[in-house]
């Protein structure tokens, strides 16, 4: 795994995630993720960013080897808030995210569905190919929730983007990362 978010500055998170991008492009897959680094009570939002693990396992049976294949396999996100389930869809046939190679036809589509706590901004979603973006969603496509301490507003982005819209013409491989939340603040190389 490689640490790509730390704490909830998002000017902080530039770096790494251009390292991370780097390495992908590079054909060195890693699970990016987030760790809560809270040294005092200004720097940080204590307890985030949080990473959500998706693993056959349970509190009450935790099997940590599952838990650790996991993590391996990029069924992991870091996040600090939204909640980006993320499907390929080819037909019947559906592929979640991980670092596990996949080959879907050129018909398939990139379904995703984006949910936060109503407190949580949620202002763009950005699909990055390759290190690029390819789509951002915002605005008007975005569902905003009318009371920030309320109990519904969940649900901020529901919908389906082909990915031939997304995937480079005429190349065979290519790595989606799917990133929600605050705008990020412009960053460039510019040696």
């Amino acid at each position: 795994t490689q640490e790509v978010m730390n704490g909830t500055s998002n000017a902080g998170l530039l770096g790494d995630r251009a390292f991370w991008f780097y390495m992908l492009q590079q054909g060195k897959p890693r699970t990016g993720t987030a760790n809560s680094d809270t040294h005092s009570l200004g720097d940080n939002t204590a307890g985030s960013p949080r990473n959500l693990v998706f693993a056959a396992t349970q509190k009450n049976s935790f099997a940590i080897d599952v838990f650790n294949q996991a993590l391996r396999d990029g069924r992991s996100l870091g996040t600090n808030g939204p909640v980006i389930a993320a499907e390929l869809r080819d037909g019947a046939t559906v592929f979640d995210y991980g670092l596990l190679p996949i080959a879907p036809a050129a018909s398939a589509t990139l379904h995703l569905e984006v949910s936060a706590a109503p407190w949580v901004f949620v202002d763009e979603i950005c699909i990055v190919v390759n290190g690029e973006i390819k789509r951002t969603i915002t605005g008007a496509e975005l569902t905003q929730p009318s009371d920030p301490f309320g109990a519904t507003g969940l649900s901020r982005f529901v919908g389906d983007v082909p990915l031939a819209e997304l995937l480079p013409s005429g190349t065979s491989d290519a790595w989606i990362v799917i990133e929600a939340g605050r705008a990020l603040p412009l960053f460039a190389d510019l040696g």
